[in-house]
């Protein structure tokens, strides 16, 4: 999953929200294409929902910031 484009996002999204096991790559993968000036509340939410959910950030997520 990749979202090279603002279009692309909401459908990168679509298939995020259906999977039925997220993993640490994955969660960072959504943080780093929401951490977009238009986007950063949402990649903020998406942070707090990873830890949430049990997952602990690392060197990668932290760096997309």
């Amino acid at each position: 999953m990749f979202a090279k484009s603002s279009g692309d996002l909401g459908s990168a999204y679509k298939v995020f929200e259906k999977m039925p096991e997220r993993n640490l790559v994955t969660w960072t993968l959504m943080i780093t294409r929401f951490a977009q000036p238009s986007c950063a509340g949402d990649a903020i939410n998406l942070f707090f929902d990873m830890e949430l959910s049990g997952y602990a950030p690392d060197r990668f997520t932290y760096s997309t910031w």
